[in-house]
C-alpha cells in the first residue's frame, strides 16, 4: 500500500513525524514483508523480543514514510549506507530527499527534508537514572558552566538537550560517537567544533549546521540539525499511524 502524502517538504522546511514502537503504524501482520533480508537479518540479532519487534516497526514506518512521499511501494525502496554509514536511498530513487531517524524505547522520530543534510534524535528522559557521571564525557567546559546555572530539578531535562542536540549533529555527519560529544559546544543554535582537527575531512569549508529542539512526546526530548540555517522552525507532521490511517479511509 502506498499513501500520497501530499506536500513535499520544500528546501527551507522539515518535517518531523513520530510512530509509537509498541503500537501503530507497522505494527500489523505481515509487516516485515516490506523489509529487506538485510534488515529482517539485523532485526533477528535481536536478544530480547520487545527490541526486535520495535526495531521492525520502525524500519516499516520508515519505509511507508519514504514511499508515502515518493509515490512507490514501501518493499521497493533500496537503502544503502553513505560515506560515512549514515542510511540513505540508492541512487537513482531520488534527488531531493533527505531523512534521518532516532529511537528510544517506546517511540521513533523521522525527520524529512529536501536538498540538505540532517540528523534527529530522540531520548527518554530516565528518572531511574544517575546522568551525573556523564558530564564531564558529554558536555564542553561552557555547557558544564551553564549546567550549574540552573536548579537541581532543571538539570536533567538541560543535559538530555544538550545530549540531543549533539547526537543529532553527529548522526547528519554519519559517524556517530567518533567525535567526543564534549568536543562540541551547543550552548546557542549553532554548532561549534572545539577540536576543529578532529572533523577534518568531515565538515566543508565554510558549512555551518543549525539546531532546532523539538518537544514531541511527554517524557522525552528530540532535537533536529540541519545543513545551513532553517529560517522557521520544523514542521511537526504528526503521527504515521493517523496519517496512513486517513489514507485508508
Amino acid at each position: 500500500m502506498t499513501c500520497d502524502l501530499a506536500a513535499v517538504p520544500q528546501r527551507d522546511e522539515i518535517h518531523i513525524w513520530t510512530a509509537r514502537l509498541d503500537g501503530g503504524a507497522g505494527d500489523r501482520p505481515g509487516e516485515s514483508e516490506t523489509l529487506s533480508p538485510e534488515e529482517l537479518d539485523r532485526a533477528g540479532r535481536y536478544r530480547f523480543e520487545h527490541d526486535r519487534r520495535r526495531f521492525i516497526v520502525a524500519r516499516a514506518a520508515l519505509r511507508y514514510l519514504l514511499a508515502g512521499y515518493l509515490g512507490i511501494e514501501p518493499a521497493s525502496l533500496r537503502l544503502v549506507p553513505g560515506p560515512h554509514g549514515k542510511p540513505q536511498l540508492a541512487p537513482g530513487v531520488s534527488s531531493w530527499l533527505r531523512f534521518n531517524t532516532s529511537r528510544s524505547e517506546h517511540l521513533a522520530v523521522f525527520a524529512i527534508g529536501r536538498e540538505r543534510e540532517l540528523g534527529v534524535d530522540v531520548e527518554r528522559v530516565r528518572t531511574d537514572m544517575d546522568f551525573e557521571p556523564l558530564v564531564d564525557r558529554v558536555l564542553s567546559v561552557a555547557e558544564r558552566g551553564a549546567l550549574d546555572q540552573l536548579a537541581p530539578e532543571a538539570r536533567r531535562r538541560a543535559f538530555y538537550r544538550c545530549w540531543t542536540r549533539k547526537e543529532a549533529y553527529l548522526k547528519a555527519l554519519g559517524v556517530g560517537l567518533a567525535v567526543a560529544p564534549h568536543e562540541l559546544d551547543v550552548t546557542d543554535d549553532q554548532v561549534r567544533s572545539l577540536t576543529r582537527g578532529q572533523l577534518r575531512g568531515l565538515l566543508q569549508p565554510g558549512c555551518e549546521w543549525s539546531l532546532h529542539d523539538a518537544d514531541l512526546s511527554s517524557g522525552y526530548v528530540a532535537a533536529l540539525a540541519v545543513e545551513g540555517d532553517l529560517p522557521s522552525p520544523p514542521v511537526i507532521r504528526g503521527s504515521i499511524a493517523d496519517a496512513f490511517a486517513t489514507c485508508a479511509n
